[in-house]
C-alpha cells in the first residue's frame, strides 16, 4: 500500500477486468483462483468504474492518525489484502 502510495501505481490497474469479471474467469486456471473469483463476482456487486477508482484511492491514501473510540474494529487473520501482522491492536475491552 505505502508503495502504490507514493507511486500512485493503484491508478494503474485494469478496472476493465474487475468490471468483467466473467470473462476473467474464463482465463483463470487452479482451484483457489476460481474461488476468489466467485467471490468477487458475489461481493463486488458495484461495478462502475468512477466509484471503484474513487474507492481504491481511498483505501490507498488513508491516513487516519486518530483513533476513533467509537468505532469497532472487526479483522479476520486470513486477509490477503490487508494482512492482520499490520494491525495494531490500541486497545482490547
Amino acid at each position: 500500500m505505502k508503495m502504490a502510495k507514493s507511486t500512485k501505481a493503484y491508478k494503474l490497474i485494469p478496472l476493465n477486468l474487475l468490471l468483467n469479471i466473467e470473462n476473467l474467469a474464463k482465463f483463470s486456471f487452479g482451484k483457489k483462483i476460481n474461488q476468489r473469483i466467485e467471490l468477487y463476482e458475489k461481493f463486488l456487486s458495484v461495478r462502475d468504474k468512477h466509484y471503484l477508482d474513487w474507492a481504491i484511492e481511498q483505501v490507498v491514501l488513508w491516513d487516519r492518525t486518530v483513533v476513533d473510540e467509537k468505532v469497532i474494529h472487526i479483522h479476520g487473520d486470513a486477509d490477503d489484502v490487508f494482512p492482520i501482522k499490520y494491525i495494531s491492536a490500541t486497545s482490547i475491552k
